[in-house]
Protein backbone atom coordinates (compact mmCIF):
# COMPACT_ATOMS: atom_id res chain seq x y z
CA UNK A 1 0.00 0.00 0.00
CA UNK A 2 1.63 3.15 -1.28
CA UNK A 3 1.89 6.18 2.08
CA UNK A 4 0.80 9.71 1.54
CA UNK A 5 2.67 12.17 3.36
CA UNK A 6 1.38 15.40 3.93
CA UNK A 7 2.85 18.74 5.24
CA UNK A 8 1.03 21.65 7.13
CA UNK A 9 -0.21 24.39 5.31
CA UNK A 10 2.41 26.85 7.49
CA UNK A 11 5.46 24.19 6.43
CA UNK A 12 4.82 24.65 3.16
CA UNK A 13 5.02 28.32 2.90
CA UNK A 14 8.03 28.40 5.36
CA UNK A 15 9.60 25.80 2.09
CA UNK A 16 7.99 27.63 -0.02
CA UNK A 17 9.61 31.25 0.99
CA UNK A 18 13.31 29.70 1.84
CA UNK A 19 13.34 28.31 -2.21
CA UNK A 20 12.32 32.08 -2.95
CA UNK A 21 14.92 33.04 -1.18
CA UNK A 22 17.31 30.86 -2.74
CA UNK A 23 16.24 31.75 -6.07
CA UNK A 24 14.91 27.95 -7.24
CA UNK A 25 11.74 29.09 -7.61
CA UNK A 26 9.45 32.39 -7.91
CA UNK A 27 5.83 33.74 -7.20
CA UNK A 28 3.57 33.81 -9.42
CA UNK A 29 -0.02 35.19 -9.77
CA UNK A 30 -3.02 34.67 -10.96
CA UNK A 31 -5.51 37.45 -11.83
CA UNK A 32 -8.33 37.49 -9.40
CA UNK A 33 -7.08 34.74 -7.21
CA UNK A 34 -5.60 35.66 -3.83
CA UNK A 35 -3.66 32.58 -3.86
CA UNK A 36 -0.25 32.23 -3.90
CA UNK A 37 1.43 30.17 -6.56
CA UNK A 38 4.86 29.45 -7.17
CA UNK A 39 7.03 28.30 -10.74
CA UNK A 40 10.42 27.10 -10.70
CA UNK A 41 13.14 29.37 -11.61
CA UNK A 42 13.53 29.12 -15.63
CA UNK A 43 17.37 28.47 -15.49
CA UNK A 44 17.83 26.32 -12.35
CA UNK A 45 21.51 26.59 -12.56
CA UNK A 46 21.83 30.54 -12.63
CA UNK A 47 19.35 30.07 -10.10
CA UNK A 48 21.94 28.32 -7.93
CA UNK A 49 24.93 30.10 -9.06
CA UNK A 50 22.93 33.61 -8.17
CA UNK A 51 21.06 32.17 -5.34
CA UNK A 52 21.91 28.92 -3.42
CA UNK A 53 25.74 29.36 -3.70
CA UNK A 54 26.18 33.26 -3.69
CA UNK A 55 24.21 32.73 0.50
CA UNK A 56 26.54 30.26 1.25
CA UNK A 57 29.65 32.20 0.27
CA UNK A 58 27.74 35.18 2.44
CA UNK A 59 27.31 33.04 5.24
CA UNK A 60 30.70 31.54 4.81
CA UNK A 61 32.52 35.25 4.89
CA UNK A 62 30.55 35.92 8.05
CA UNK A 63 31.68 32.66 9.68
CA UNK A 64 35.26 33.57 9.42
CA UNK A 65 35.28 36.76 10.31
CA UNK A 66 33.86 34.93 13.69
CA UNK A 67 36.15 32.88 13.83
CA UNK A 68 38.80 35.44 13.41
CA UNK A 69 37.50 37.42 16.10
CA UNK A 70 37.10 34.60 18.54
CA UNK A 71 40.53 33.49 17.85
CA UNK A 72 41.84 36.95 18.83
CA UNK A 73 39.66 37.16 21.94
CA UNK A 74 41.27 34.06 22.76
CA UNK A 75 44.75 35.34 22.06
CA UNK A 76 44.34 38.34 24.15
CA UNK A 77 42.90 36.39 27.46
CA UNK A 78 45.59 33.42 26.72
CA UNK A 79 47.23 34.13 30.13
CA UNK A 80 43.61 33.81 31.84
CA UNK A 81 43.12 30.52 30.58
CA UNK A 82 44.33 27.46 31.75
CA UNK A 83 46.86 26.68 28.82
CA UNK A 84 45.11 23.26 28.08
CA UNK A 85 41.70 24.81 27.51
CA UNK A 86 43.38 27.85 25.30
CA UNK A 87 45.05 25.76 23.35
CA UNK A 88 42.37 23.58 22.81
CA UNK A 89 39.77 26.53 21.73
CA UNK A 90 42.63 27.99 19.22
CA UNK A 91 43.13 24.03 17.98
CA UNK A 92 39.29 23.81 17.35
CA UNK A 93 38.43 27.05 15.85
CA UNK A 94 41.73 27.09 13.87
CA UNK A 95 40.43 23.46 12.60
CA UNK A 96 36.61 25.04 11.86
CA UNK A 97 38.13 27.38 9.87
CA UNK A 98 40.25 25.13 7.86
CA UNK A 99 36.91 23.13 7.04
CA UNK A 100 35.49 26.00 5.95
CA UNK A 101 37.85 26.78 3.67
CA UNK A 102 37.78 23.54 1.92
CA UNK A 103 33.91 24.21 1.65
CA UNK A 104 34.30 27.60 0.08
CA UNK A 105 36.88 25.83 -2.29
CA UNK A 106 34.13 23.34 -3.46
CA UNK A 107 31.73 26.19 -4.14
CA UNK A 108 34.06 27.80 -6.28
CA UNK A 109 35.31 24.41 -7.83
CA UNK A 110 35.67 24.47 -11.62
CA UNK A 111 33.07 21.10 -11.74
CA UNK A 112 30.54 23.02 -9.64
CA UNK A 113 30.65 26.16 -11.77
CA UNK A 114 29.94 23.64 -14.58
CA UNK A 115 27.07 21.78 -13.39
CA UNK A 116 25.57 24.73 -12.82
CA UNK A 117 25.51 26.65 -15.89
Amino acid sequence: MEQVSSTSKAAARVAARRLATFGLIRRVGIRGDRKKYYRTADHLGTALKEGVMAIMRRRLETAWAEIDDLIGRIERVNGELDEVDGRFLLERLRYAKGLSQRFADALNSQWLELIAS
